[in-house]
């Protein structure tokens, strides 16, 4: 119903290692969860005010790593990206989840603690 296996299959395709492929998975599986308990039953079904709701209520207010942060929001985009491309969708509605900016180079407390 979810389609999961068919996201990680392609992310297998592009060739991403298995860690990064295990990242996603855990992200869309709790999107997943998040979507049933709001009783959204399927991809199809999900809008674009839901995604934004997930986004702000389950990624933003966690007290996470940015790069935490960063691969939540980009496996949800991707996700959707992949269902679309993959004609399971007419439109993808994380769309509107601007692809992340992520972090660039080393973290600050890495160089702090280099600089020491």
């Amino acid at each position: 119903m979810w389609k999961i296996d068919l996201f990680l299959d392609e992310l297998t395709h592009r060739g991403l290692v298995p860690r990064t492929i295990d990242k996603y998975r855990l992200h869309i599986e709790r999107f997943t969860r998040w979507c049933t308990a709001n009783q959204i039953a399927s991809p199809r079904s999900v809008t674009v005010a839901d995604v934004l709701r997930y986004v702000e209520t389950e990624i933003e207010p966690r007290d996470v790593t940015p790069g935490w942060m960063y691969s939540a929001k980009l496996a949800v985009h991707r996700y959707f990206s992949v269902l679309e491309a993959r004609n399971e969708l007419l439109f993808a509605p994380a769309i509107v989840i601007r692809k992340p900016k992520g972090p660039s180079g080393v973290y600050g407390a890495i160089d702090q603690e280099v600089l020491r």
